[in-house]
């Protein structure tokens, strides 16, 4: 009768890790934005679509920004020297931050 006990509790923990691997290996990750632009007479920052992606998390100076677009307007920015980054995510997962790049945004005379 131990053995029988034994053995159910160990089917149970197989199936168990089993369900939790198969639920880990999919869709647990969203891919990493790439190919960040900006448009210097629209001042918007641009960047590749990332399928699966609900909506994009800008990085600006480390104050973040949320979009649902695979673009962001910078006008608002003051004249200044900014390090911009975005990540995306699938609403469940993020991905890691793209490449840094650095904007200038000159005083309007």
């Amino acid at each position: 009768m131990r053995k029988l006990k034994i053995f159910i509790l160990s089917s149970i923990i197989i199936c168990c890790l089993s369900a939790l691997a198969a639920l880990t290996a999919c869709g647990t990750s969203v891919d990493t934005p790439e190919n960040l632009s900006i448009d210097s007479d629209t001042l918007v920052l641009s960047w590749d679509s990332v399928s699966d992606a609900a909506g994009y998390t800008v990085s600006i100076d480390g104050d973040l920004y949320y979009t649902a677009d695979n673009s962001y307007d910078l006008t608002y920015l003051d004249a200044g020297t900014y390090t911009i980054r975005v990540q995306s995510t699938d609403g469940a997962y993020e991905s890691g931050w793209s490449e840094l790049i650095e904007f200038t945004r000159e005083s309007e005379n």
